[in-house]
């Protein structure tokens, strides 16, 4: 009687929302093109709150092909063409700007629990600075010669 009651009890903890054996949440984002005009490419939403703990799919409802790429470089689709699809998990607040790497005006944002600062591309190193080089000294003028 004791033991039923314990797998009854560890059933119920495991099958509650927020359990152990909760399931994680799934958001879809649509790309869509044509027959808008280029200039309203995009991802449908641009910007998308999500917890953490969820899986995102970006869908490919256009007729040209897409991608999905991280500013940060933290996930890429690759080229994905017509009715082609891509999920990634995202477990960990933050802040996603993502584009489509073929049709780079098409940027969108993705947020993550309390989000944080935006993921970008690291800015490309600086060229070092050269000291600046003293100048030669001038050539003496030559001194007139005296005809004796």
């Amino acid at each position: 009687m004791i033991r039923g009651a314990l797998v009854l009890a560890l059933l119920s903890q495991l099958l509650a929302p927020g359990g152990a054996a909760a399931q994680p949440q799934m958001v879809s984002i649509a790309i869509v093109d044509d027959p808008r005009p280029q200039d309203q490419w995009g991802y449908a939403p641009s910007m998308r709150r999500v917890a953490p703990g969820t899986w995102v799919t970006w869908s490919n409802n256009g007729i040209d092909a897409h991608s999905v790429t991280a500013g940060d470089g933290s996930f890429d689709s690759g080229v994905l063409n017509p009715s082609e699809g891509f999920s990634w998990y995202f477990d960990q607040d933050g802040t996603f700007d993502y584009v489509c790497s073929l049709h780079t005006w098409m940027t969108a944002r993705l947020v993550v629990g309390t989000g944080g600062p935006a993921a970008v591309a690291p800015a490309p190193e600086p060229e070092p600075e050269q000291a600046p080089q003293p100048e030669p000294e001038p050539e003496p003028e030559p001194e007139p010669v005296s005809g004796e």
